[in-house]
């Protein structure tokens, strides 16, 4: 029998990353709209600076929404914000690798799944409610990597490359 496990948004987790990209255009919105043209060091400055804050929020904080199904034969990743559906086969993903993230009380856990050597997944902790769920059932499936090193830099660069 196939057994599948489907993820749960950690909804606290979730709620707060869709109230601060909502709120964070609308203030982006108003201070566009509503800001004197005088005030260059704000227009020149802070404006460009809050777009590209934003701009990385989305770009690196929403795809972290997924919807994910593990079977023993397959993975299924959909993104319901992007509206993007993309299918994993078990056997042709090259394995995957734990990940610590040092947060403010202890570290978070996140699965690195690769495929032709490319990181084309990664699974976060505080995400999912149900994790290591998910984990179990990548670990039965899937080989084991080893444990990748944290290295923030390096993060938010590679996820302005992914897509």
């Amino acid at each position: 029998m196939d057994k599948l496990t489907k993820s749960r948004f950690n909804m606290g987790m979730c709620t707060a990353m869709y109230l601060t990209v909502f709120l964070g255009l609308i203030a982006v919105l108003y201070v566009a709209l509503f800001k004197s043209e005088a005030d260059v060091l704000f227009n020149f400055i802070v404006l460009p600076m809050l777009f590209v804050a934003l701009a990385m929020l989305i770009r690196i904080e929403i795809p972290k929404i997924k919807v994910i199904s593990v079977s023993e034969k397959s993975m299924n990743i959909g993104y319901p914000v992007l509206g993007l559906t993309k299918q994993y086969a078990m056997e042709s993903l090259d394995g995957f690798k734990t990940q610590l993230q040092p947060a403010r009380i202890g570290f978070n856990e996140s699965i690195l799944i690769y495929k032709n050597g490319k990181c084309v997944l990664e699974i976060s902790d505080l995400y999912y409610s149900n994790y290591f769920e998910l984990k179990n059932q990548i670990e039965i499936n899937v080989p084991f990597l080893g444990i990748s090193r944290f290295k923030y830099f390096e993060y938010i660069i590679e996820r302005i490359k992914w897509w």
